[in-house]
């Protein structure tokens, strides 16, 4: 799909390839960034930059990301049960292309018109509380899904293993994608592409300038708890 602004095309394609597998593992690799390293583009490209350009540079997990993976269609399950409407189903990987520049991302779930993305918490023996809204540094990640795919509205669906029992949802909107690419996540990854040819490391941003970001963002998503 091809979409004409003011100031080039925007291309995005879909391709479907299971999360983790070595298609998607290239795929990802193929990206300027994607959508779970947009809060790092957006706050801390230094620390971007650096993962970026190290030798093996590719994905890495841990073993917490690993039984994250393991419990999605649990609770992708789960929500759908909740809202049968959606019939959530396991989601692709998308692109979205500016010029030169790469933008990916790959929806825990796809639904009829919506996304899901989900996150689970697991007891580390640690004393916390449990976990029941969107983490604000999951705000870049699903701003970003929601640009990629061209979709309005993520489901934020939150399972802590320190309250099993319970599932937390949370609607995450993104009404106007254009400005939100235009105004905000256009601007960084030109920055950042050019980092990464000219080899220099983007500068870390001041408290102020991270506010400021942080303002902008806010200004074009909406959260409403369920």
């Amino acid at each position: 799909m091809k979409v004409v602004t003011s100031g080039g095309t925007i291309s995005r394609m879909k391709y479907s390839v299971e999360q983790n597998t070595p298609g998607w593992m290239a795929l990802r690799s193929a990206c300027l960034c994607t959508a779970s390293e947009l809060h790092d583009l957006l706050y801390n490209p230094a620390a971007l930059f650096d993962r970026k350009t190290r030798a093996n540079a590719a994905f890495e997990g841990s073993h917490w990301t690993s039984r994250g993976h393991d419990m999605e269609p649990v609770v992708r399950n789960w929500t759908n049960d909740l809202m049968p409407e959606q019939r959530y189903a396991p989601g692709a990987f998308h692109t979205l292309k500016f010029k030169d520049l790469v933008l990916g991302a790959s929806p825990d779930a796809e639904g009829v018109d919506t996304l899901l993305e989900i996150k689970c918490r697991f007891d580390t023996g640690k004393e916390r509380k449990v976990v029941n809204a969107v983490d604000p540094k999951h705000y870049a990640q699903l701003a970003g899904q929601a640009l990629v795919c061209d979709k309005e509205h993520v489901l934020y669906a939150c399972w802590d293993e320190m309250d099993a029992d319970s599932l937390y949802l949370s609607w995450f909107s993104v009404p106007n994608r254009d400005v939100l690419f235009a105004k905000l996540i256009r601007p960084a990854l030109s920055s950042f592409a050019l980092a990464l040819r000219t080899g220099v490391r983007p500068k870390p941003y001041s408290t102020n300038e991270k506010l400021l970001t942080s303002t902008a963002l806010m200004k074009m998503i909406k959260t409403n708890y369920l």
